[in-house]
C-alpha cells in the first residue's frame, strides 16, 4: 500500500504545484453577496426574504444557503486567507479526481496526468470564489459513479449518487437539474439495448447495464432528491426559467457562447471532433451523447460551456488512449521513487512557502482588486445614515455595497429583481431600460432615490450632472451624487 502511494505521489505533487500556480487569486463578485447571505442566515434564519435591497419584502430563495453558511463560517474563523486556501484545496482536489478517474479507465499515469493538467487548465476561470467551485467536482463524480453502477450494478453506487445529488441541491439549487440531465445518456443507452438489432443499426458500441432495475431505481431516486431541500419544487423549474430569461443578458456568462477567439473552447472542440471521427466505433453511446449534448448546452450560454470543458477532455482521453502503451520514460525506471518523492515534497514545500511569503498570504485581501468602490463605501459609512438611505447603484458593485451593510437598489442576484420571481416589481427591467434622459427621469421618480453612486464618464453621470445634482464624493472611478 505504501509503495503504491509513493508511485502516485510525484503525479499528485505536480498537480498541486500547477493548481497553486493557476488558481484565480482575485475575488469574484459573488463572494460578497455570499458572505453577506451567510451572515443574514445566522441572523434571520432561512426566512426566504431579501435583506439587501431598500425595497422591502422582496422574496429570496437563498438558493445556495449551505454554501453560504460554509464560506461565512470559514471567513469568520480564518478571514480571507482561509477562503483562499479553501478554494485552492478544492481546485487541487478536483485535479486529483480527474487524474484518478482517468487512470481507472486507462491505467496509464502519464496520460492521466496530461488529462488532469489539461482539464484544470481549461477550468481554472470557473474555479473562483463562487459556489460552482464546490459543484463541478460533484458533477464530475456523478458521471463516474453512474458509470460504475452501470457496469457493476452495486447498490453502494446508488447511495453515493443520491448523496451527491442531495449535496448539490442544497449547495447550489439552480443547477441541480443537471444531476438529472447528466444521467440521461446512461438511460438512453440502456433503452437502446432493448431495441432489436434488426430494427436499428448504430455505428458505435452499446453496453448493456449490469442491472436494468438498479439503473432505473438510481434515476428515480436522483429525481426525488430534489425534494429533500427547503425549496419545494424550485429545483425542477428554476434552471429553465433562467435559461430563457432575457434579463440575464446583463451577465456576460449568460449570453450566447462565442466560439471564435476562445482558444480553450476551440482546442476541446477539435479534440472532441477527432475522438468522434477516429474512435467512433469504439465509443459508448453515452459518451457520444455527452459530447453532443453538452456541446449544445454550452452554445446556449457561456456559463454552461464549463460543463463541456469539465467532461469532454476525459471522454476523449479515455477513448483515444485506452490501449496506449505510453509509460514512464525509460530513464526513470531505475530511479528510487521514494527518494524522488521526498525531494519533490521538499521542492514543493519550499516553492509553496516562497510563493506564500511573496503574496503575504497572511494578509491576503480579496478586496485588493480594482473595480470596487472601497473609498466611496468608507465615505458613505462615515458620513451618511447609510442603513436608511435609498441609493441608486450599478449592478457590478451592488454585492460589494450589500456586503458592507449598505442597502442597494440592485446587485448581481438578478432573480431577486425580476418580477417573474419576486411577484412585485420589475426592478431589473427598470434598470435595463435607462437608455435616454426621459427613462432616467422616470426611474428616479419611481424609486425616489436619496443618493446615486455611479461610474464616472457614463450616461448616468451625464444625466445627473445635467440636472445639477451635487457631487458629495468622487475619486478616479466613482461619483456620489446627493439627489435630495
Amino acid at each position: 500500500m505504501k509503495k503504491k502511494l509513493l508511485n502516485y505521489l510525484p503525479y499528485m505533487l505536480i498537480i498541486m504545484i500547477i493548481a497553486f500556480a493557476w488558481i484565480i487569486k482575485d475575488a469574484q463578485n459573488d463572494l460578497y453577496f455570499d458572505l453577506r447571505t451567510g451572515k443574514d442566515l445566522l441572523k434571520y434564519g432561512l426566512d426566504f426574504k431579501d435583506h439587501f435591497c431598500f425595497i422591502k419584502d422582496l422574496p429570496y430563495l437563498y438558493h445556495h444557503y449551505l454554501y453560504d453558511l460554509i464560506i461565512y463560517g470559514i471567513f469568520k474563523l480564518f478571514s480571507y486567507s482561509g477562503l483562499f486556501i479553501m478554494y485552492l484545496l478544492i481546485y487541487t482536489l478536483f485535479g486529483f479526481i480527474v487524474f484518478f478517474v482517468t487512470n481507472k479507465f486507462i491505467n496509464n499515469k502519464v496520460i492521466s496526468l496530461i488529462n488532469s493538467i489539461m482539464t484544470i487548465s481549461l477550468m481554472n476561470v470557473f474555479f473562483q470564489t463562487r459556489v460552482q467551485s464546490f459543484t463541478y467536482p460533484l458533477f464530475y463524480l456523478e458521471i463516474y459513479y453512474f458509470d460504475k453502477l452501470y457496469k457493476e450494478g452495486k447498490i453502494k453506487y446508488i447511495v453515493i449518487l443520491c448523496l451527491i445529488s442531495l449535496l448539490i441541491v442544497n449547495l447550489h439549487m439552480p443547477v441541480w437539474i443537471l444531476c438529472i440531465i447528466l444521467a440521461l445518456p446512461f438511460i438512453a443507452e440502456m433503452l437502446v439495448t432493448k431495441i432489436p438489432d434488426a430494427v436499428i443499426y448504430v455505428p458505435f458500441k452499446i453496453e448493456k447495464p449490469k442491472s436494468y432495475k438498479l439503473i432505473i431505481i438510481a434515476f428515480i431516486l436522483i429525481i426525488l432528491t430534489g425534494l429533500i431541500s427547503p425549496f419545494k419544487l424550485s429545483p425542477y423549474t428554476f434552471f429553465l426559467k433562467v435559461l430563457n430569461n432575457t434579463s440575464y443578458e446583463l451577465v456576460g456568462e449568460m449570453q450566447k457562447t462565442k466560439i471564435s477567439g476562445d482558444l480553450r473552447l476551440i482546442i476541446v472542440f477539435i479534440l472532441a471532433t477527432i475522438t468522434l471521427i477516429k474512435a467512433r466505433k469504439n465509443m459508448r453511446l453515452r459518451n457520444i451523447l455527452y459530447i453532443l449534448g453538452l456541446g449544445v448546452l454550452g452554445l446556449m450560454a457561456a456559463r454552461h460551456i464549463s460543463y463541456f470543458l469539465l467532461v469532454v477532455p476525459t471522454i476523449s482521453f479515455i477513448t483515444l488512449f485506452k490501449d496506449s502503451k505510453i509509460k514512464r520514460p525509460s530513464f526513470m525506471e531505475g530511479i528510487n521513487m521514494t527518494a524522488v518523492s521526498i525531494l519533490l515534497i521538499l521542492l514543493f514545500s519550499g516553492t509553496y512557502i516562497v510563493f506564500i511569503n511573496s503574496m503575504k498570504i497572511s494578509k491576503f485581501d480579496y478586496f485588493e482588486k480594482e473595480g470596487y468602490p472601497k473609498d466611496a463605501v468608507k465615505y458613505i459609512k462615515d458620513n451618511l445614515d447609510y442603513k436608511n438611505i435609498k441609493l441608486y447603484n450599478g449592478l457590478n458593485f451592488g454585492s460589494y455595497l450589500a456586503y458592507n451593510d449598505i442597502p442597494v437598489f440592485i446587485d448581481s442576484r438578478l432573480e431577486v429583481y425580476m418580477k417573474k420571481f419576486n411577484k412585485k416589481e420589475d426592478i431589473i427591467g427598470d434598470y435595463m431600460n435607462v437608455r435616454n434622459y426621459d427613462n432616467y427621469k422616470a426611474l428616479f421618480k419611481k424609486y425616489d432615490f436619496d443618493y446615486a453612486l455611479v461610474y464616472k464618464k457614463t450616461g448616468m453621470s451625464e444625466y445627473l450632472t445635467k440636472d445639477e445634482y451635487e457631487i458629495i464624493y468622487e475619486d478616479d472611478a466613482y461619483e456620489l451624487y446627493k439627489i435630495k
